[in-house]
């Protein structure tokens, strides 16, 4: 079971890392409420500003219904972005293990499209040394070395 100090360990990694990496393609932490006054029921909120969202899952489902394709235009700019959000999660020292098709997600307001990634639960800040065992994230996009529970690092 989980316990107290592994959940404050989740918040907390959400929060420092969405925090640090504090960039456009992040998704934004607009305030947190914390109710702890009963110890036994702690509960924490984390507020993220609204907007109409999508995830990369529910277009490529979307496009398998209809029976269309992603342009190469789509697919490189969305490369392109994930490879930036990695480089700067790697320039802060952050490891992030929660990739999936459900925490990519794009933003639309008005006619901007703009593609963000989610959920830092997972996260956690790394020395250039460390190294990482244990399972974490979606079991459908884990690395082969998580799955086998040897040891990782960024």
């Amino acid at each position: 079971a989980l316990g107290l100090e592994n959940f404050k360990s989740i918040y907390f990694n959400e929060i420092n890392s969405t925090i640090t990496l504090e960039n456009p393609n992040i998704e934004k932490i607009s305030g947190i409420y914390i109710n702890d006054s009963d110890f036994s029921d702690l509960t924490v909120f984390i507020l993220c500003t609204y907007t109409k969202k999508k995830s990369l899952l529910d277009y490529l489902n979307n496009h398998i219904r209809e029976k269309t394709k992603f342009t190469q235009k789509e697919l490189l700019t969305i490369i392109k972005i994930l490879i930036e959000i990695a480089f700067k999660m790697k320039l802060k020292n952050i490891i992030y293990r929660n990739f999936s098709l459900q925490n990519i997600y794009f933003i639309v307001e008005d006619n901007y499209i703009s593609l963000c990634l989610r959920n830092f639960y997972f996260s956690s800040t790394y020395k250039p040394t460390q190294t990482f065992k244990g399972l974490t994230g979606n079991l459908w996009y884990l690395a082969p070395e998580v799955l086998k529970e040897n040891s990782y690092d960024y």
